[in-house]
């Protein structure tokens, strides 16, 4: 399922960012394409993730350099953020699944036994046919071997 597909690929950018605190611009680009240009998600995603790598920056270029301002950006991209995005996606698939399996028990539906009342009405036809059938088959032996047959 694409649903499906697309969460492993959030769950593995979720990952990289646990481990790296950032997402590197490919990665960053695949989460856009994941989740659509234009999702809100993107928008806050990017702000904080140009954020945490600034820090990051700063983090490596000063040893001294506290990084409490990088852990904070990088749990926001991770715990916040993406978690959120996540959490939307999960939703979707539930509903989804829901909507598949409606589909799936109408349709089983349609395979059983109608209702009894149709199953009446059916028989009443056939019955009524019969014996229209029967009829017309003696109206036609009389007709072909005389009615003394």
């Amino acid at each position: 399922m694409g649903i499906e597909f697309l969460l492993e690929e959030i769950e593995g950018i979720q990952k990289e960012i646990e481990r790296d605190g950032y997402l590197p611009r490919p990665t960053l680009e695949l989460l856009a394409n994941v989740c659509g240009v234009g999702d809100a998600h993107i928008k806050w995603v990017t702000w904080a993730n140009g954020l945490a790598a600034t820090e990051m920056e700063k983090f490596n270029t000063a040893e001294e350099a506290d990084k409490t301002t990088f852990e904070k950006y990088k749990r926001l991209l991770s715990d916040h953020l993406l978690k959120s995005k996540l959490e939307t996606m999960r939703a979707m698939k539930n509903v989804v699944n829901n909507l598949e399996s409606a589909e799936e028990e109408d349709y089983l539906a349609s395979l059983v036994m109608p209702p009894m009342e149709v199953v009446e009405k059916i028989g009443r036809t056939d019955a009524r046919l019969r014996r229209n059938f029967h009829k017309t088959l003696d109206t036609l032996m009389d007709f072909v071997y005389g009615k003394d047959r």
